[in-house]
């Protein structure tokens, strides 16, 4: 994170930043990242209220310059899987100047994928203030471990699995991590399908 993201998202933490979208309940798990492709900055929250609200808030910036506004949407994270409601939890973001990518885990179910146009939808999407539009999505079952995503320049979005060592109380990637990518054409269509393989990782 960037020092100009850092600052961003250290503010987001006031509850004020998302009064657009009426928050009653607690803001937390902030995450920023620069568009240098189109020249926005990205922010979100994960948000959970009593009655088993929870949602991640995102935020797009009109330009380059934060102090010119932004559009606000709320992601629903409220999700019921194998007939449990879930809640999102440590979401995390990514970009690649097409769409944005969140993941997050949704409890014992699993890790829950995004996928969000920047201009698909009504009104222009997100990016143009318009509808939020998630255009494929998808679950890693929990015994698949807990994914990350980072956004390749190569036309793919690769989620990276991890593992948590309990007893060095951080996260550790494990030596031969699962990569998922998504095919961007497919995804943007709605066919896109989460993609399994290997690569080896250094171990730490």
């Amino acid at each position: 994170m960037d020092e100009s993201c850092r600052r961003i998202a250290n503010g987001a933490i006031d509850l004020h930043f998302f009064s657009s979208l009426s928050p009653t309940g607690g803001l937390y798990d902030q995450r920023c990242v620069y568009d240098p492709i189109n020249q926005r900055y990205i922010v979100i929250m994960e948000y959970g209220a009593s009655g088993g609200v929870s949602a991640i808030d995102i935020a797009v910036s009109k330009d380059a310059n934060p102090n010119d506004g932004w559009y606000f949407a709320s992601l629903n994270t409220a999700l019921t899987i194998n007939n449990q409601l879930t809640a999102s939890d440590r979401p995390m973001l990514s970009v690649d100047g097409t769409n944005i990518y969140i993941t997050a885990t949704q409890g014992s179910a699993g890790t829950e994928c995004w996928v969000i146009g920047d201009t698909a939808g009504a009104g222009g999407g997100i990016y143009n203030g318009g509808t939020l539009t998630v255009t494929a999505n998808q679950l890693a079952p929990s015994r698949q471990g807990v994914f990350s995503v980072v956004a390749g320049n190569n036309g793919k979005t690769y989620y990276a699995l991890k593992t948590i060592m309990v007893t060095m109380i951080a996260w550790r990637i494990v030596g031969l991590a699962v990569v998922a990518g998504y095919d961007r054409e497919n995804a943007l269509s709605g066919r896109g399908e989460l993609v399994r393989v290997t690569v080896s990782v250094p171990p730490l």
